[in-house]
């Protein structure tokens, strides 16, 4: 199957995307990236990370607000510190903020970045009805460092997440209460990967000393009886000094039953972003197009996205994506 490579800041950004890149645009010198969106009826919701107001002190901070969808735009809401929230429950830092829904609840997925020499924390923030405190999320011989689950709605209505792509790992909740102060246990879900799984074809070399490894990126939104979410296929070469630097694109995946389909497009922001450069914040990362929100808005799929942890975009994938 051949593999194209398509420019996501090229595809329909009219509409909704450009009314979100407005709402972000003011917080660009704050440096303002890897926005998360959720459209819930006439409501959309945004998060996003950037620097505190008149400060370049990292960690960086996130932030959340609540938008009213009319005819005329987006009407702006309060913007809130999701750092200074959590940091009043004694839980810090709040990195890659993602939005999902669950149970009529709207909520955000954070981890706590790279912590040394324990492990980091993985932790849930409901934000409606009202915002609620913060939830670790625990499982029995978890990676040191975890960035993302993929959480949504299980077959039996509970709250369940995609733990890894290659293989497919499935996780269903077994103790908790979400939007309370309780931990949330979850277990794994034992399935065999189904042969035709195509995430097999997206783990280890790609020649010219070049590794590759599909991850998650996104939440996943539900099409059917399919689960859709962007994924980053990280591109991994060690360079003369030893160290290892990498570069992530897009891909589209759905994952129906057991079974993971990845669409052969890579998506990135542009030609321009794509090009293998030292990162300003991070020096190991070469080039990155980090898919950090997807939605289903106006019966398409939206997608948010940050640019080389420097910026943010918007826009809507092709119609084609959402075709099996």
């Amino acid at each position: 199957m051949v593999v194209r490579v398509r420019r996501v800041g090229r595809m329909d950004r009219s509409g909704l995307p450009e009314q979100l890149a407005a709402v972000l645009a003011p917080y660009g010198e704050r440096n303002a990236f890897n926005p998360s969106v959720l459209v819930d009826g006439d409501t959309v919701h945004l998060v996003f990370r950037a620097f505190g107001p008149g400060s370049t002190a990292k960690p960086f901070r996130a932030y959340w607000t609540a938008l009213r969808r009319t005819p005329d735009g987006l009407e702006p809401g309060e913007l809130v510190d999701l750092t200074a929230h959590a940091a009043a429950h004694g839980v810090g830092p709040v990195a890659d903020p993602k939005l999902f829904a669950h149970d009529g609840r709207v909520l955000v997925t954070f981890n706590t970045g790279f912590t040394h020499p324990e492990p980091n924390g993985l932790g849930v923030i409901a934000l409606t009805p009202t915002l609620g405190p913060p939830q670790w999320c625990e499982l029995e011989g978890r990676a040191r460092i975890e960035k993302n689950w993929a959480f949504h709605t299980g077959d039996d209505g509970g709250l369940a997440a995609i733990y890894g792509l290659a293989p497919l790992v499935r996780l269903r909740l077994a103790k908790g209460v979400v939007g309370s102060g309780d931990a949330l246990v979850f277990e794994r879900v034992t399935a065999r990967p189904g042969a035709d799984d195509a995430s097999a074809g997206l783990e280890g070399a790609v020649g010219l000393g070049w590794r590759r490894s599909l991850s998650l990126g996104s939440q996943p939104v539900r099409a059917g009886d399919d689960l859709l979410l962007v994924g980053h296929e990280k591109l991994y070469r060690t360079g003369r000094d030893g160290e290892e630097r990498r570069g992530y694109v897009g891909r589209l995946v759905r994952v129906r039953g057991e079974r993971v389909t990845v669409h052969p497009d890579r998506l990135v922001h542009s030609w321009r972003d794509a090009r293998p450069r030292p990162g300003v914040h991070n020096p190991r990362a070469l080039f990155v197009t980090y898919f950090s929100g997807l939605a289903l808005a106006d019966d398409r799929l939206l997608v948010g996205y940050g640019i080389n942890d420097l910026s943010g975009g918007f826009a809507f994938l092709d119609r084609r994506y959402l075709r099996p």
